[in-house]
């Protein structure tokens, strides 16, 4: 105990000093499109000819569809109504998974929760082939990162040189691939928890941490890949906590058929319509080396057919997935927030409660007396007006604000100023709103 009767923290309390929580607007500007923009985007593909009707034109829809175009603008129509504003792509494909007749028992929690009757009787088929043209967009157009796009995000990653002896943890809401290009054009070696890319069909994600974190468990079994870009010593590590557009789930059983359609309807129907959503457990994951434009990833071991789907979750109030590895990295991501002295925090618009109950549990246990409390900076293109009260959070002062886009705010600065500030010293004398 010191004089001042507060012990002095330990080696382990000053290890985890700086991580990164990302939502959409960290890498927007990469190329990859928000949910909000996804919606419009397919909408469009969908009705080029046609004005898609926004909240102010939209009406309740009164009739039975009778064509997946028809149960589109239906919904789209209903949701207007219902939100009282566009839906994003995730009420989308929300609403789809509501009114399918093998997931009604989700209608309560997605904000289809009073499906009209039009919804009743609905063709499935029509349901699955919107699902299916939607995860195809997703892959092909939505998620692309150009690569002359991500040079913006070399600061963020450079805060790694703070802690030679720690690996920067970078927690990230999105799917894309911003942060690994990002790594790799700067020569900074990363990892997102697989050991290699190469496709398995015995593969488990692997997290490098595991048997090193002072908090977890022992070590367990796993089938580690071999692989010739292997690296023990990532500089970076990236926790998709929501999945990732190269992450493919395996789906054994399902029939090779000449219709893609077709195979979508067998694996749907094999995961319970858990496809892209928290509705039922990861199998095992496989990692492809960069995005795929396909959906489905084939391979055919010991005569069987082994199909690969996305494993990307969407959804609302459904994205917390309890399982391997998901579940593991909601646990680190808890463990090192109640560690962390600053958290940087950029483009989340904090929609997530599963994300924000960690975030506020972590900020109001922190206090001066254990080790040195918590600091949020939140990088974001909109001003919070009065962020602790809206995020729940116990301390104002603990709270910082760099405004404008993430571009500008990264290199901006008063970014480095303030993260250095707060590292050293757990306090800045920088203004609690920066604006850029």
């Amino acid at each position: 105990m010191s004089l001042l009767g507060r012990r002095k923290p330990n080696e382990d309390e000053r290890r985890r000093m700086l991580m990164c929580l990302l939502g959409a607007g960290a890498s927007v500007e990469t190329g990859p499109l928000t949910s909000m923009q996804m919606a419009h985007s397919f909408m469009t593909w969908a009705f080029p000819e046609l004005s898609v009707p926004g909240p102010n034109e939209a009406s309740l829809p009164t009739k039975i569809p009778t064509s997946p175009d028809e149960l589109l603008l239906a919904i789209w129509n209903y949701l207007c109504v219902r939100l009282g504003r566009n839906p994003n792509i995730e009420e989308i494909a929300m609403a789809c998974l509501a009114i399918h007749s093998d997931s009604r028992n989700l209608t309560s929690l997605t904000s289809v929760t009073k499906v009209c009757d039009v919804f009743e009787r609905v063709d499935p088929r029509h349901i699955e082939i919107i699902e299916l043209d939607m995860l195809s967009e997703m892959l092909k157009v939505w998620l692309k990162v150009w690569d002359d796009r991500v040079d913006y995000l070399y600061p963020l990653i450079r805060l790694e040189s703070f802690y030679p002896s720690e690996t920067l943890k970078i927690f990230t809401l999105n799917y894309d691939l911003s942060i690994e290009k990002a790594c790799r054009k700067l020569g900074v070696i990363c990892s997102d928890g697989f050991t290699d890319g190469t496709l398995s069909l015995n593969s488990v994600p692997v997290f490098k941490d595991i048997g090193k974190d002072i908090f977890a468990e022992n070590p367990i079994a796993v089938h580690l890949w071999k692989g010739d870009e292997q690296s023990d010593d990532p500089r970076v590590e990236i926790f998709k906590l929501h999945g990732s557009a190269n992450w493919f789930e395996h789906i054994p059983g399902a029939v090779d058929h000449a219709n893609s359609y077709e195979i979508y309807h067998d694996v749907r129907a094999i995961t319970q319509g858990g496809l892209f959503s928290a509705h039922s457990c990861a199998g095992p994951l496989a990692k492809l080396n960069s995005a795929s434009g396909e959906v489905f990833f084939w391979a055919e071991t010991f005569k069987q057919n082994y199909f690969y789907f996305p494993r990307i979750v969407f959804g609302t109030t459904l994205k917390f997935l309890p399982a391997v590895p998901f579940i593991r990295m909601y646990e680190l991501l808890y463990r090192y927030l109640r560690r962390t002295v600053v958290c940087i925090v950029i483009g989340y618009s904090f929609q997530d409660e599963h994300v924000n109950a960690m975030l506020q549990d972590a900020f109001n246990r922190r206090t001066t007396q254990v080790t040195m409390p918590l600091n949020l900076v939140l990088v974001d293109l909109n001003e919070q007006a009065n962020p602790s009260k809206q995020l729940g959070l116990s301390d104002p002062n603990r709270i910082w604000q760099i405004v404008g886009p993430t571009s500008k705010a990264l290199s901006h600065f008063s970014f480095y100023d303030l993260v250095s500030d707060l590292i050293k010293k757990g306090r800045s004398k920088l203004p609690r709103t920066v604006r850029v």
